[in-house]
């Protein structure tokens, strides 16, 4: 009996223990940075070991190409220069007071310089309002209500100033280019603005 060969299915029974034994021995193949953590036991089971390797490398950074994109359009002249309006104030004879300009009509969005120049003996003030009847709101009131003031303070007789307006789209067409200085709209001191747009 001792002089017989094992079956072959007795070898390999035997060489499989051994490699369990061998793998159990060394660990497994765990890395030693591996986290060890034990999961619950099973009915009649001991605890068994888990090796996980948390040590895992990190994927290399995903390199993002960009092209770059050339973008035509048509040139836009965004500082236009605006379109010059001569205003001249002043007292005509007879106690008569005016108010001239070199354009009554203009077109909503497009920018205009209005140069306004007092010609006149007194000083006199230039606003651009909806018209109103004589005795209509205090200054501050009328003020308020004009899409732009030059005050009397700012053009005493000789003055020149400048102002530079953009009608918007939803101005009110009856305006008028007046003075509101006591007695001068009543002398005729206002001229009929026509916006459009």
């Amino acid at each position: 009996m001792f002089g017989r060969q094992p079956r072959k299915s007795t070898k390999i029974v035997v060489l499989t223990a051994v490699f369990g034994l061998v793998l159990a021995a060394c660990g497994g193949g765990a890395s030693p940075d591996a986290d060890v953590f034990t999961a619950a036991p099973r009915a009649n089971d001991d605890a068994v070991e888990i090796a996980t390797n948390t040590a895992a490398e990190e994927p290399a950074p995903t390199e993002i190409v960009s092209e770059a994109v050339a973008v035509v359009a048509e040139p836009v002249e965004l500082d236009a220069e605006p379109v010059e309006v001569i205003v001249t104030l002043g007292e005509a004879t007879l106690g008569e007071f005016t108010v001239d300009m070199s354009q009554s009509a203009f077109d909503a969005g497009v920018s205009y310089r209005f140069v306004v120049t007092n010609e006149g003996a007194v000083g006199h003030e230039f606003m651009v309002v909806a018209p109103l009847e004589s005795g209509d709101g205090s200054m501050e009131e009328i003020d308020a209500a004009a899409l732009f003031v030059i005050h009397e303070e700012d053009l005493p007789p000789g003055a020149t100033v400048e102002v530079v307006y953009s009608f918007p789209v939803d101005t009110v067409l009856g305006l008028e280019a007046a003075c509101y200085v006591p007695g001068h709209y009543e002398a005729g001191m206002k001229t009929p603005v026509v916006v459009t747009g």
